[in-house]
């Protein structure tokens, strides 16, 4: 009888370190552990993101819970990445200018920084993005981001006008987001725009310039605008 219960006990414990149940009794043959309850929560460990990066060799799979971004995040062979959601950094500048105010140079195929800057922030998040010069800013974080600029001028001339709005990634050209020629039959409002995404790293500097010819006869800006978001 001692070595039938013995038996049972070496059988039972073997299937217990095979699947574990919390607040169940029988749980799936495929868990290794599984969690049953309608009243309480799983709760992984909390820290900051520094306290995150600085956990030596994590496995991949690992899973914390960052307090700085407020998400849950998993270990990849890419890095920490967020699990369910990034939070959506977003940087808007945004200006309006007065009549005459002759704000864009305009020599022929010269680009120019958009005349746009700190002074023009009406929504940041300021451990994500620096703004250090006209339509220069710096991210501080890596990530896949999305660029939107626009600029639109009062006094556009008579005749064809090429205009030109580019995104520079560390000083080299990274794409356009508008380009083209306008053919416009009087002096009239005209703006242009366009989006781009990126995938930048923490350090890099985006600026954002123009070209609009015009014979270096300067024009007037009306509205110019710049949005970034942090998608992942």
């Amino acid at each position: 009888m001692k070595k039938i219960i013995t038996f049972l006990l070496i059988i039972n414990s073997l299937v217990t370190y095979a699947q574990v149940g919390i607040g169940t009794t029988t749980p799936s043959s495929s868990s290794i552990l599984e969690l049953e309850s309608s009243t309480q929560t799983f709760v992984p460990p909390r820290m900051t993101g520094a306290q995150m990066y600085a956990i030596p060799s994590p496995l991949n799979g690992s899973i914390v819970y960052n307090t700085t971004e407020d998400a849950m995040y998993v270990k990849t062979a890419s890095g920490w990445q967020s699990m369910f959601f990034v939070n959506n950094d977003v940087i808007l500048l945004n200006r309006e200018f007065s009549v005459g105010n002759n704000a864009l140079s305009t020599a022929n195929n010269t680009y120019y920084d958009l005349p746009i800057n700190a002074a023009n922030i009406i929504q940041n998040e300021p451990l994500t993005y620096e703004v250090i010069g006209n339509g220069t800013i710096r991210i501080l974080k890596t990530g896949v981001y999305s660029i939107v600029a626009g600029l639109t001028t009062s006094n556009l001339p008579v005749g064809n006008v090429k205009h030109i709005i580019a995104v520079y990634k560390n000083g080299l050209l990274y794409n356009y987001l508008a380009r083209g020629i306008v053919n416009n039959p009087t002096v009239d409002e005209f703006g242009f725009s366009g989006s781009s995404g990126i995938t930048v790293n923490a350090g890099d500097i985006i600026r954002i310039q123009y070209v609009l010819n015009n014979n270096g006869t300067p024009l007037d800006a009306k509205y110019i605008n710049i949005g970034i978001t942090r998608l992942k």
